[in-house]
């Protein structure tokens, strides 16, 4: 099922507000039939201040996109109780030796404060800058 922005939103509002007070993390993929949210577990030992994915997860998630012929626009996190901004570790994490680990993919980041979504904000690395720019309109870059 294609998600519109509105249903998007409210996906992604829904899962991060429930993963409170851990980060939540998810994916949203785009192919032939529209955009799909994928929301993942978050596997850390110290949820609240990071996120990991099971990998196998993470694997049978990105075999059903290639299956359904999508590809990954984003992946999303959230920050409890913090700002929707990329930390230094988000940096160190999607981006090894100046290049990124997901190439073409943006970087969405909510702020969850006391377990209600209070904003979000889209990045994209920039290899010729060698730096994350911040894009205006959260969630809409997917449908750009």
């Amino acid at each position: 099922m294609s998600l519109t922005l509105p249903q998007l939103r409210a996906a992604v509002r829904a899962h991060l507000e429930e993963a409170y007070p851990g980060e939540g993390v998810g994916a949203v993929w785009r192919g032939p039939l529209g955009v799909r949210y994928t929301p993942l577990a978050n596997v850390a030992k110290a949820p609240r201040r990071g996120f990991a994915v099971d990998v196998g997860a993470w694997v049978a998630a990105q075999k059903a996109a290639a299956r359904a012929g999508e590809r990954l626009v984003a992946l999303v996190h959230s920050h409890p109780d913090g700002e929707a901004a990329l930390s230094a570790e988000d940096v160190a994490g999607f981006v090894v030796d100046g290049e990124e680990t997901y190439p073409g993919v943006f970087l969405l980041v909510a702020a969850i404060e006391k377990g209600a979504w209070r904003a979000l904000s889209a990045y994209a690395y920039e290899r010729d800058r060698k730096e994350f720019r911040r894009f205006k309109g959260g969630l809409a870059v997917i449908f750009m």
